[in-house]
């Protein structure tokens, strides 16, 4: 059994006022466009405008880009991420379509707030667009509540915890800051960067995350080119940024603002298992994973509903008790990153009374044949999330590659989440409190083990 002692604060918004030093418009894209020429409308609509930055052919960007700005150093970016089809990040503010958002959950209060490494939340807005932060500001509450979900659901998958470390308020809010840029502050990732540093928001025990109430990418994040596995890792300092645009703000089949940030956590690193050469990864479903360059090609590892969860397999960047000798036990391994949190504890600071109930981890071994190809479950649990993780094997005479499928159903017999696949298996549902049938079934002989972590009934 697993206790977590996660003490429930208030989904409130607080504002933080860093001096508003405008940068001269020398930050600008036609001082920095030295990126790969002007793309097309096409690309343009999807967010792949490369102003601003700059091949590298040697040195910590190598391979990627050089993210152009006054004063920037070499900061480095694998380029911007691509909006989903059908969205014209041009277009503004896109509603949410296309897949199942995880739900927003409280975030956090962890020690005073403010001390040690965090994330902050940043809402950034040009002088010549509308400053809409009143009305954003509560959204990007319940946007960064999605993001705190997934690292927690998925820290469950792999048996454990982990919490992002945002910057909250001393009364346990959300501290949602505020940046205003110059008219030409939002043209480039290089540009924002300069004008957030000369603001304040340059702590090196920070990771920026930002809403950028603008339409030129979907979202762009920096990159570490390290994949060391000490807590000496570069992923492990600040400051680092990551920016989301009005048209990736509110998407239901993947969380942008997420995929950014673990970015700047050191995700994922050229030499994983299953990584592309662009800090991507190719076994979905999965926040990181898609096929980001000509010739890279996807499989189909885990369940769709995976794609706002992280690292499917925990084998390439997120594991929370990785294998001793694997991947993640000798290279960086951003579950182990100073800006999430492996627990809370009573010492977290009250905000709003209560605590998360105790969660615990159910075994189950059977196996299945050509007489009996299902076997099901009975589960009891609590009002919250749950983690299924089915492993298994052939048996008998079955010499064919195994694929079963697990199905989590109410009393009634209403399928409540349901995939299938290879072994390593996983369903993230999130429950009301009753009692439900978790169910293996496939069409081969098998021999299998499912655990399910859940709240306690």
């Amino acid at each position: 059994m697993t206790t977590a002692s996660r003490l429930a604060p208030r989904a409130l918004v607080a504002v933080s006022s860093p001096a508003l030093v405008l940068v001269a418009a020398a930050s600008g894209s036609a001082a920095w466009g030295d990126g790969p020429a002007s793309p097309g409308d096409a690309a343009r609509a999807r967010g792949l405008v490369y102003t601003g930055l700059a091949r590298a052919s040697d040195g910590p960007c190598a391979g990627g880009f050089e993210i152009r700005g006054p004063g920037l150093g070499r900061l480095c970016s694998h380029g911007p991420d691509p909006a989903p089809a059908g969205v014209d990040v041009t277009a503004g503010d896109a509603v949410a379509s296309g897949g199942t958002a995880v739900d927003s959950v409280p975030i956090p209060c962890i020690g005073d707030g403010t001390s040690g490494p965090r994330v902050q939340v940043v809402y950034a807005v040009a002088a010549d667009r509308t400053d809409r932060f009143s009305t954003v500001a509560p959204q990007i509450v319940t946007w960064a509540g999605q993001m705190e979900n997934a690292v927690e659901k998925s820290a469950l998958q792999g048996g454990g915890q982990r919490y992002l470390r945002f910057v909250t308020t001393p009364g346990c809010a959300l501290d949602v800051a505020k940046a205003s840029l110059t008219a030409a502050g939002d043209d480039t990732f290089g540009a924002m960067i300069a004008e957030l540093k000369a603001q304040g928001f340059s702590r090196t025990d920070r990771r920026y995350i930002v809403w950028a109430d603008a339409t030129v990418y979907c979202g762009i994040g920096q990159v570490v080119g390290n994949d060391s596995p000490d807590a000496s890792n570069p992923a492990n300092t600040g400051p680092a940024y990551g920016r989301v645009d009005t048209g990736c703000w509110n998407r239901a089949d993947h969380s942008s603002p997420l995929h950014e940030l673990f970015h700047t956590l050191g995700a994922v690193q050229p030499s994983a298992p299953h990584s592309t050469a662009l800090y991507h990864c190719t076994d979905e479903s999965d926040a990181l994973c898609y096929s980001d360059a000509a010739g890279v090609t996807t499989t189909q590892a885990c369940p769709a509903e995976n794609e706002w969860l992280l690292d499917c397999g925990n084998d390439d960047y997120f594991a929370v008790s990785p294998s001793p000798g694997s991947y993640l036990a000798t290279h960086w391994n951003t579950a182990s990153s100073v800006f999430l949190a492996a627990s809370l504890t009573a010492a977290d600071p009250p905000s709003g009374g209560g605590t998360t109930p105790a969660t615990t981890t159910d075994t189950f071994t059977g196996s299945l044949t050509s007489k009996k190809p299902s076997v099901a479950f009975s589960v009891p649990t609590g009002s919250g999330a749950a983690a299924g993780r089915l492993t298994f094997s052939a048996s008998g005479r079955s010499k064919t590659a195994v694929q079963l499928t697990l199905k989590v159903l109410r009393k009634d017999g209403t399928v409540v989440a349901s995939g299938s696949g290879a072994s390593g298996l996983t369903l993230s549902p999130t429950l009301s409190a009753g009692t439900y049938s978790w169910v293996v079934s496939g069409s081969t002989s098998a021999s299998f083990t499912l655990a399910v972590t859940h709240v306690a009934p």
